[in-house]
């Protein structure tokens, strides 16, 4: 129940600013682990949910083992989170401070939710005060959570987020009907606003702490594996590392892309899923591919398997929208055409 309060535990807050770690020891509700800057705006590019098919990756989310998505990006992770069955823990993470503030928001409002009707008030509905008076009657008051629910967030949520302009916006925030949209089949069966079970998931999810949004440069790991070793002492391992196009040279040079996936390879689930996306000029829309872990440890080096699977001129050699894993490259070896590169 919303109302029950929840036991009291230990947090070690990490906050990586600017490159540096501050850390300090808290007793506080479960909360999400890292308060952005106050952020002016929440208008950067990529705020609004620009894949609007995330549903074409529920066959890869479907052969992941129980545990943790790491996730770029806003909404696709908590899409992701919501149609994974066996996640049960989600991590946030990007450089962007708008996208972080945004991520912080949504869980918050998603922990003090009582029902997904009232959670789409909360989110299009609710002026200031009434974010703060559901705040302070509710379990989850506390000051990290105040400055997260901030007059300055608010007004660059009611006026970046509700009012937006962004088709993205449009398309992912009306009920799919199949008529009404530009794009008839975005998001179906994958909005968790217009689904009872996908919003309990990760309404659960928020209300158990288990929504965490985090400041990081995924080419700077250093900063970012102290996190990952504090996750894995608590028993939980990373069953997908959801890196969005971010593999893309713009983003991620090869070189740091192997570094990162150095990195966290003690830290993975043995079964776990690297998860890509790439635009599909022909169609308008992304793809997505899935990599087993394990396909990635027979090759001789992290790097090795990204110049054959991941090279950098976008031409993925993997299955689309599936996984990628021992057996299936092998067939795709023996059988150039399942290759789904452009």
């Amino acid at each position: 129940m919303f109302g029950r309060r929840l036991p009291k535990i230990n947090i070690s807050l990490s906050i990586f600013l600017c490159g540096l770690t501050f850390a300090s020891n808290v007793r506080a509700e479960p909360l999400i682990k890292l308060v952005a800057e106050q952020v002016q705006k929440l208008d950067y590019v990529f705020i609004a949910p620009n894949e609007k098919h995330p549903q074409n990756s529920r066959d890869i989310l479907a052969q992941a083992p129980d545990g943790v998505l790491v996730s770029v990006g806003t909404e696709r992770g908590f899409i992701s989170a919501s149609l994974g069955a066996g996640i049960d823990h989600l991590i946030q993470l990007d450089s962007s401070f708008e996208v972080v503030a945004y991520n912080q928001i949504n869980a918050v409002l998603l922990a003090l939710s009582r029902t997904r009707e009232d959670y789409l008030f909360l989110r299009f509905q609710a002026d200031h005060s009434r974010w703060v008076s559901r705040l302070a009657s509710s379990a989850f008051d506390n000051p990290m959570y105040r400055k997260i629910l901030s007059s300055t967030h608010w007004d660059a949520w009611n006026r970046d987020v509700r009012a937006a302009k962004s088709h993205d916006y449009s398309d992912f925030h009306r009920r799919w009907d199949g008529q009404k949209k530009p794009c008839h089949d975005c998001f179906s069966g994958a909005n968790y606003l217009f689904d009872d079970v996908l919003y309990t998931k990760l309404a659960e999810m928020a209300k158990a702490g288990n929504i965490e949004a985090h400041f990081a440069d995924f080419g700077r790991v250093n900063y970012i594996e102290s996190m990952f070793r504090d996750m894995t002492a608590t028993g939980k391992k990373i069953s997908i590392l959801d890196l969005s196009n971010a593999w893309e040279p713009q983003y991620l040079t090869t070189e740091k892309l192997a570094r990162l996936l150095e990195t966290i390879k003690p830290y993975v689930h043995p079964k776990a899923i690297l998860l890509l996306s790439r635009m599909n000029n022909v169609h308008q829309s992304f793809d997505y591919f899935g990599f087993d872990f394990r396909l990635i440890a027979q090759f001789s080096s992290t790097l090795e398997f990204l110049k054959v699977h991941v090279p950098s001129n976008r031409n993925i050699q993997g299955l689309q929208n599936g996984v990628a894993s021992i057996p299936s490259c092998l067939k795709l070896q023996s059988a150039t055409t399942s290759f789904k590169g452009y």
